[in-house]
């Protein structure tokens, strides 16, 4: 199962609180009380220690001095092979670490789930307030905290956005110094709990970004585009293909054009009044996005690979880039660089 949400004896590893995910998997915990992190870690089956064992040749019980094994302490599986100096963050650890969130009523707990038989670990929380992006538009927010025991993923925390009609999603990078723009990104070695802290500290930022995203949206709903920006904006991020590619190239290019347009003729864009505006415009490529079913494999592992497209991957980069590209052909970026973001 090392490219599914993972399943365990027959098992999902996923739990979510009120509704089942879009790929049917795992355990729906209901209720008016949100879960606490014991019950949504129980639900999901992440309670589960990772050890680490001491590296061998092959055949012999003679060490291979300075990497060990991440191994799950159920099936003994092996989730990563890392330097002695990797310090592991165990899944009870990356509650923990939100616990105190919980506990003072700022988030609840929507969903925890694991991926590639555990390799990574995810936990999405909601905080308690919405924002208003227009009548009958609004946009929950999410704290998303993700941790990997397969050494290739370090833990991770980012605010994210995910729009209320139709659940399209935006995470919100945060600017660390003057130019660097990432996510809060903990790698696992040194002082893992100090690194934990600041972390913890870094989500306090979380309110600011979220109140320059609102600022942001406010802007793109009060400006037309013309057909030529349109065009434009369209060009740039679905550039045209050569006049010798194949029909197949061709023809992919004219179903993402197409996809958009059926985004910006929908009720998400124009049902809410807001066609013709940069703010529906921004919105019909963030739906093509979330919504195509473009990945391959069976329903397992479309929806992981969806979802770490979406997260991490070039889903994710793409619509970066698409909110920096319409805040500079609006003209927002120039006239307010305060809400201007690099992509």
């Amino acid at each position: 199962m090392a490219h599914e949400i993972s399943v365990v004896n027959g098992r999902a590893e996923a739990a979510f609180y009120g509704r089942r995910a879009w790929h049917g998997l795992g355990k729906v915990i209901e209720g008016d009380r949100a879960p606490t992190s014991d019950e949504i870690m129980v639900a999901a089956g992440l309670d589960v220690p990772v050890i680490q064992r001491q590296l061998t040749l092959a055949g012999s019980d003679l060490p291979i001095p300075g990497w060990v094994a991440n191994v799950r302490s159920d099936n003994n599986d092996v989730l990563g092979i890392v330097t002695e100096d990797y310090k592991v963050i165990q899944n009870r650890e990356a509650f923990r670490f939100l616990d105190s969130l919980q506990q003072d009523g700022v988030m609840r707990y929507e969903s925890a789930f694991a991926l590639r038989g555990g390799r990574r670990v995810c936990i999405l929380a909601r905080l308690p307030s919405v924002i208003d992006f227009a009548d009958n538009d609004k946009g929950e927010k999410y704290i998303l905290f993700s941790t990997g025991h397969d050494g290739d993923h370090g833990t991770r925390v980012m605010p994210t956005v995910v729009r209320v009609v139709c659940a399209n999603t935006q995470r919100l990078a945060i600017s660390i110094g003057e130019s660097k723009r990432q996510v809060f990104t903990i790698v696992h070695t040194g002082n893992v709990s100090r690194k934990l802290d600041m972390a913890r500290a870094f989500i306090s930022q979380f309110d600011r970004k979220f109140d320059l995203y609102r600022d942001q949206a406010a802007e793109l709903i009060g400006l037309q585009y013309t057909q030529e920006q349109k065009e434009e904006f369209l060009s740039t991020l679905f550039p045209a293909v050569a006049e010798d590619a194949g029909i197949r190239t061709k023809n992919n290019l004219a179903r993402k054009l197409a996809a958009v347009q059926r985004e910006l003729d929908g009720e998400t864009v124009a049902g809410l009044g807001q066609d013709g505006t940069w703010w529906g415009l921004l919105n019909a490529v963030t739906g093509y996005v979330d919504h195509r079913n473009n990945y391959k494999g069976d329903e397992a592992k479309r929806a992981e690979r969806r979802l770490e497209s979406l997260v991490y991957g070039p889903a994710a980069q793409f619509k970066d880039h698409a909110l920096a590209l319409a805040l500079v052909r609006s003209g927002v970026a120039e006239r307010h660089p305060e809400l201007a973001v690099s992509a």
